[in-house]
């Protein structure tokens, strides 16, 4: 979905920075890219009525176009529009279906826009996870970037921001480490729970609420920000039956403002009564030709490290079949990171002799990723919602 030109009581929005870089407006290119504004048609009117009016995105092009005229450091027309049609792109929604009355939620939607775009350029939120680009644009989709976004605005309570969510998968592979990318990914506060030292359903459960009320207690400080929380539980198939956890799945999000994040090995190891109140399931597959291709790839851009992406994929592949071993992310940043030392190159026979000094240590079996796709069946069979 793309939003139109940034015009406004028929002028152009644009004011361009000062100086040398300044654009050249008799330009061939100037030219076109202004003829092509100007033809765009917006997609609530012709001309973007000023801020108030309730629409969220032609509340936004006069925002943007307000403070484009303030700004010293005024972006481009090019940039300008980019930055419209990111917004757009990122909410994914038809426009006529949302409407906002406080003008101050198109701060918020933007603010939250650029905190996203900018985990692009760190190790942060979803960048830290290297490969899954179908578990992430599931995520995406199914929790949703748009609804967290949505939730901070004057019509949060009307947004059903989901209450927990699983993650299951062989050891080594990630489930920990996607859960807290996904917090971060949504902006949210991370708080721990730990259950190994909390036997009875009691305990356990106090242990929940106290997490739970902070949850809260943070939302109500951050007033305007609307900051919610996840609670992650590391190992959940250690819960004990209870029907009081179970409730408290089915209505944290709007209560406490929180969403649970559980990780588990065994999923059908959870109470039965707990799972069946968690709404979303991910299984975290070890990682397949695609995903090492892309962790090996972002590994060394990372760590500044040459070496042919395809080449180390493919020794990587060859060296599992020939073991009869399979590497887990985990085992995956061993290796790498044992093949590049202080080297600002790395070869095919620096992977094989990383793999083999480390390969003892591999725990993934085929009987394992077997159970795997058995659970990950039956769960499928028994959930509305997962991957």
């Amino acid at each position: 979905m793309k939003v139109t030109s940034l015009i406004y009581k028929n002028q152009l929005a644009f004011k361009g920075p000062s100086g040398k870089n300044k654009p050249d407006k008799s330009t061939p290119a100037y030219i076109d890219e202004l003829n092509e504004l100007k033809t765009r048609k917006n997609i609530y009117s012709d001309m973007p009525t000023p801020a108030g009016n309730g629409t969220l995105f032609s509340d936004v092009q006069v925002q943007l176009e307000l403070s484009r005229r303030k700004e010293k450091d005024s972006k481009t027309l090019k940039t300008g529009l980019e930055e419209t049609n990111k917004l757009a792109d990122f909410m994914d929604l038809d426009p006529e279906q949302i409407k906002i009355s406080d003008s101050q939620d198109n701060k918020i939607i933007l603010d939250y826009m650029y905190r996203i775009d900018n985990m692009k350029k760190m190790n942060y939120g979803f960048e830290r996870i290297y490969g899954y680009e179908k578990e992430k644009e599931y995520l995406k989709n199914e929790f949703g970037l748009k609804k967290m976004a949505l939730a901070k605005t004057s019509i949060g309570d009307k947004i059903d921001v989901p209450n927990a969510i699983l993650f299951y998968g062989v050891t080594g592979v990630g489930k920990s480490t996607f859960a807290k990318a996904l917090a971060e990914q949504m902006c949210a506060n991370i708080i721990n729970i730990n259950f190994s030292d909390f036997d009875s359903e009691d305990e356990q459960m106090e242990k929940v609420l106290q997490a739970a009320n902070k949850s809260k207690e943070l939302y109500e400080k951050s007033k305007t920000e609307k900051q919610r929380s996840f609670l992650i539980i590391d190992e959940s198939n250690e819960l004990v039956e209870n029907e009081k956890f179970a409730q408290f799945l089915k209505d944290c999000s709007k209560k406490y403002k929180c969403t649970v994040f559980m990780t588990t090995i065994h999923p059908f190891d959870i109470p039965s009564n707990v799972l069946d109140s968690i709404p979303l399931t991910v299984g975290l597959e070890p990682p397949d030709e695609k995903n090492i291709r892309s962790f090996v790839e972002q590994f060394l851009n990372r760590t500044k490290t040459f070496g042919n992406v395809i080449d180390i994929t493919d020794t990587l592949l060859e060296l599992q079949i020939k073991n009869n071993l399979i590497c887990s992310n985990s085992n995956l940043k061993e290796i790498l990171k044992k093949a590049i030392k202080n080297r600002k190159k790395v070869s095919q026979s620096d992977i094989k002799e990383a793999f083999n000094n480390s390969k003892d240590s591999y725990t993934v079996t085929q009987s394992l990723i077997n159970k795997f796709y058995d659970e990950k069946s039956r769960l499928l069979k028994l959930k509305k919602v997962g991957i």
